[in-house]
């Protein structure tokens, strides 16, 4: 019963079964990026500070686990996480961890696009005046 469920759960998030675009090797995303796409890796937020990523392994690999190592010049990151906008909204099928060295560097993981794509990161922060930030960098799957 669990394992019906589970299956009707993701046939109405991603299509559904008779559908033939719909297969279990996620050739269902979308490769399409718009037209603003960015591919930059650093950003600074309204208040000046920089914050800057990068992947392991680079470039990720579509379905499997990866890291992203955050780096910032201030402030503190509570949150990171990504979904594909062009998708609804959703989401990955992890939750990331961050781990915080205290330096500037904090590694999330694990991160995983399940779809190729578009996804786009957000990283939550608080700044040295107690004020909540963010920044959004847009990432593609997985070329």
């Amino acid at each position: 019963m669990k394992i019906a469920l589970l299956g009707l759960i993701v046939a109405s998030g991603c299509g559904s079964a008779a559908d033939d675009t719909h297969s279990m090797h996620h050739d269902h995303g979308d490769s399409t990026l718009p037209e603003d796409f960015d591919d930059s890796t650093e950003k600074t937020t309204a208040s000046g500070i920089l914050v800057t990523y990068s992947t392991s392994p680079n470039p990720p690999v579509e379905s499997e686990e990866f890291s992203v190592i955050l780096s910032h010049s201030g402030g503190t990151i509570v949150a990171v996480d990504a979904a594909m906008p062009t998708h609804g909204g959703h989401g990955m099928n992890v939750t990331p961890r961050l781990e915080d060295d205290g330096t500037g560097t904090v590694v999330v993981s694990p991160f995983q696009f399940h779809m190729p794509g578009y996804w786009e990161m957000v990283v939550d922060l608080e700044n040295d005046a107690g004020q909540e930030e963010q920044v959004r960098f847009d990432m593609a799957c997985c070329g």
